[in-house]
Parts: C-alpha cells; sequence; structure tokens
C-alpha cells in the first residue's frame, strides 16, 4: 500500500518480496519512477530496496543505454534510460560496461564479470552483459513498463538467423585523435513484435509472477526461459512476417 507521504524504502522491499524477488537473486531491472508513484527519497530509494531484497549476494543491473553521443564515451556519461538507472550509476561501488551506446551498470556480488565485457558490434548479443544474466539464471523485473522496454529480447533476437539489422556509429579516442565507428547490430523493434513475444511468455511460463510495486503493475520472471521462448516465438514471427 502507498502511505499518504508516499510509498518507503521499506514498504517498497515488501511490494518485491511478495512479487517474488529473493535474496541472492541477478536481476535486470527496466522501470518508470513515475509510474511507481511518488517515493520517499526518489530513484535512490527505489535502488537501495531493490539491493535491500537480493542482499549482499544479490546483483542489481539496469540498462545505462546512452543513445547517440557525439563525445567518446566514459565511466561517467550519463544514461538516457531515466531516473533510477541514473540512481546505479550514482552508487557506490557500481561498474559499468563499456559499450558506448548499450551498457549496463550493475551493483552487487556479480557486477563486475557481468559488466567486465561488451562487444562493439552486437552490443546487447554474444558475449555481452546480458548473455551473463542469463548464464547466472538471472531474472527480469519490469516495473511500470512493458517488454517493448525488454532489452533481453534484443539479445534473444541477436541470436537467430533471421534477426533484423541495422547499424551503430559513436565516436572514439586513440591517439590522441578522435574518430567514427560504425558497426552492425541487431534492429529495432519499434512496438512490433516484443509486446507480442512478452504478452505469450506471461501466459505460459511458470516462472511469471506478477503483482504491484507501489502504484506500478510489475512483472518479475526468469532469463533463461525468457530467452528460449523468445528465440522461438522471434524466429517464427519474422519468418512469417508477424503471422
Amino acid at each position: 500500500m502507498v502511505a499518504p507521504s508516499g510509498i518507503s524504502r521499506d514498504e517498497m522491499s515488501t511490494d518485491l518480496i511478495e512479487l517474488g524477488l529473493r535474496r541472492d537473486d541477478v536481476v535486470l531491472c527496466h522501470s518508470s519512477l513515475s509510474r511507481i508513484g511518488h517515493v520517499d527519497g526518489g530513484a535512490a530509494a527505489v535502488v537501495a530496496a531493490l539491493l535491500d531484497v537480493v542482499g549482499y549476494g544479490g546483483t542489481l543491473v539496469t540498462p545505462a543505454f546512452t543513445g547517440a553521443i557525439t563525445e567518446p564515451f566514459t565511466a561517467g556519461t550519463p544514461t538516457t534510460m531515466g531516473a533510477i538507472p541514473t540512481a546505479v550509476l550514482a552508487w557506490p561501488g557500481r561498474r559499468r560496461s563499456p559499450h558506448p551506446q548499450a551498457s549496463v551498470a550493475a551493483v552487487g556480488l556479480d557486477a563486475a564479470p557481468i559488466c567486465e565485457r561488451q562487444p562493439m558490434a552486437y552490443a546487447l548479443g554474444p558475449g555481452s552483459p546480458f548473455e551473463e544474466i542469463v548464464r547466472r539464471h538471472g531474472r527480469i523485473l519490469l516495473m511500470g513498463v512493458g517488454h517493448n522496454r525488454s532489452s533481453m529480447l534484443h539479445h534473444s533476437e541477436s541470436k537467430i538467423a533471421n534477426h533484423r539489422r541495422k547499424t551503430r556509429q559513436f565516436p572514439v579516442r586513440g591517439d590522441g585523435q578522435i574518430s567514427w565507428v560504425e558497426v552492425p547490430d541487431v534492429g529495432d523493434d519499434n512496438d512490433t513484435f516484443f509486446p507480442t513475444v512478452g504478452a505469450e511468455f506471461e501466459r505460459r511460463d511458470l516462472s511469471v509472477r506478477s503483482g504491484f510495486v507501489g502504484e506500478a503493475n510489475a512483472v518479475l520472471f526468469d532469463a533463461d526461459a525468457y530467452d528460449r521462448f523468445a528465440q522461438r516465438r522471434l524466429s517464427e514471427l519474422l519468418q512469417n512476417g508477424g503471422g
């Protein structure tokens, strides 16, 4: 329940536990602070509540994407992904993966190995933090957002033969000069197939837990089951043109 003054850190922790988040979980979180409602302490309190629940042995991961950038990326480059990822970037001891446009930020026991490597091409694909999350039997938490915001679906699509394609362009610094790099990547979905895949997965997979965190609809599920389902279903949808 949301108190008149706003949801507290402890109340948010209770909501997350009731949803099914567990101690020692590796959790990839996509979120909307405005959908959660007024939170005492703002985005930092949301991050603290998530870390309270997963504990010392758990790890919180959020996308820390930067979009189009005109200056070479650094670990302090601001993210365009909203208040909660921004709070994770400000968290003591956080790690960040090295991709100029598609990095993740993480706090917790497995933060370093999750963020250690990330390919420049197919940034969300094999060899990326998303592969590490699946390999570590992580979970995905959507708070106030839908599957159209789920980056793991880009990871899944990158692994199928008939995936969509695009190019990324970003500046890098080397030998004292800045040059522009262009690399291939999986294409954008633009709400074409991802909402369908997510809705079908929620209906079929036993790992799915749904409820509320604050005022936000929230869904929690296993990353490896999601990845397997998404690869198969996206391949079918792309093969059939959406049928």
